[in-house]
């Protein structure tokens, strides 16, 4: 489905009306929901974009995540019916694109699920940005076959046997990683963002998945405290693909339902004072 500035393509109930928007991560594009879709419920549909820059997307006219939001905004109003109600489901950097995203929603936004959602920039990414080196690191690591491999390898404790954290770089500019990756490097302090929605709010991670993303949950749940956080076991960092039978029934609108491995809650929150911080 081609709208007039993103490319979106549908899963799930062809006869359903829309009852999601899915937003990929870094390097990624539609394609990262395809997983996703045979585990969605009989009634839902699911738009899967291409990210502005990335898949059949044109790049935006800025790289700034208030004109990659406001082109998302007009996109989602064209292609789906007037004042449904919409799931935001946001994995990677395409969660922090949800930041900008959700307040232009509105009360259309009855869901926010946040995907292994960073909430501060890794310094392990922050080295593609240097000056001068950061674009020699990118090369060694996304552009080079050997340098690929080596941090495919090198980052196998965080994604299941089948899966591949390099692979999809072969399809994306660097232009464009490397613009999504500042407009990360802006997202300021996790706290600025605690009023952007009052929805409902689900945060997943996976059990394999990298350090700071278990720390930036945390973050999250301390700015949003009504969030529901779900922790899959066996998924990595690439989770709607590595267990998507796990995290599918956790995209309705609720955010609950299945027979999935739920680890963290609030209750358990409350009541623990590692989780809460209040051990001194």
């Amino acid at each position: 489905m081609n709208t007039s500035n993103v490319y979106m393509h549908r899963y799930g109930d062809p006869d359903a009306p829309v009852t999601m928007i899915g937003l990929h991560g870094w390097s990624g594009d539609h394609t990262t929901f395809a997983q996703i879709a045979p585990h969605l419920g009989p009634n839902d549909a699911l738009l899967a974009v291409d990210m502005p820059g990335y898949g059949q997307s044109p790049d935006p006219p800025s790289w700034s995540m208030d004109v990659i939001a406001q082109i998302l905004a007009d996109a989602i109003t064209e292609a789906t019916e007037p004042g449904s109600p919409l799931t935001l489901v946001g994995t990677c950097s395409g969660a922090v694109v949800c930041l900008k995203l959700a307040p232009l929603l509105g009360d259309r936004l009855a869901h926010m699920v946040m995907v292994e959602p960073f909430a501060f920039m890794p310094w392990y990414f922050g080295i593609f940005l240097t000056p001068v080196l950061g674009r020699f690191f990118y090369w060694t690591a996304f552009e080079n076959p050997i340098g690929k491999w080596i941090t495919n390898q090198s980052l196998k404790d965080n994604r299941t046997d089948d899966s591949d954290l390099s692979a999809s770089f072969d399809q994306t500019r660097s232009t464009t990683t490397l613009g999504y990756l500042r407009l990360m490097d802006q997202m300021g302090d996790a706290h600025t963002h605690a009023g952007i929605t009052r929805a409902p709010i689900t945060l997943l991670h996976g059990s394999k998945t990298f350090a700071a993303v278990h720390q930036s949950v945390d973050i999250w749940s301390e700015v949003w405290p009504w969030a529901t956080r779900h922790l899959l076991e066996g998924g990595g960092h690439l989770l709607l693909e590595e267990v998507p039978q796990k995290a599918a029934p956790l995209l309705r609108r609720d955010g609950s339902g299945g027979d999935q491995d739920v680890v963290d809650t609030l209750a358990q929150r409350l009541t623990d004072p590692v989780q809460t911080g209040l051990d001194g």
